[in-house]
């Protein structure tokens, strides 16, 4: 049966493109227009593609990390069923649900530690950067227009 955002045309098995190009998958949809493509991808066939991925980069020494990954992003709101993940897994991914916008103290501003800056402040600081680079550009703009009239020369 087609979903609300799929036809049933879509929601017949399709191939899968990249390192998966030679599989197929049945639609599944985690929301509005997005579509897993690893649903129903066999965890065969899933582990050839990341066997693949890893010899074509260079990762082969991440190999069992890349497979997790796999498994998870097949079935990312289901990872506490993934019997390949340990309990240290599922509690990193666990935490990461439940804290969704916890940020490293690098990620912060870098003199949190001397200055009592909110929490985002790094974006903040950026934020204010852009300000001031747009009011920069702004004003060269606005001097290149008129400098040529003003000392009367020509370009």
């Amino acid at each position: 049966m087609a979903s609300k955002h799929l036809s049933e045309e879509d929601d017949k098995r399709i191939p899968v493109q990249s390192h998966l190009e030679d599989l197929e998958y049945s639609r599944s949809t985690d929301g509005p227009g997005l579509v897993n493509i690893l649903h129903g991808v066999p965890k065969e066939a899933l582990y050839n593609a990341v066997e693949a991925f890893t010899a074509e980069h260079g990762l082969q020494d991440s190999l069992q990390a890349f497979k997790k990954g796999a498994l998870v992003a097949q079935k990312p709101h289901d990872f506490d069923n993934i019997d390949e993940l340990t309990s240290g897994d599922k509690e990193a991914l666990r935490y990461e649900v439940d804290h969704k916008w916890k940020q490293t103290g690098p990620l912060y501003f870098t003199g949190e530690s001397t200055f009592s800056m909110p929490a985002n402040s790094s974006v903040m600081v950026c934020a204010i950067g852009a300000a001031c680079q747009g009011w920069d550009q702004t004003g060269s703009n606005g001097a290149s227009e008129f400098l040529f009239s003003s000392f009367k020369t020509t370009y």
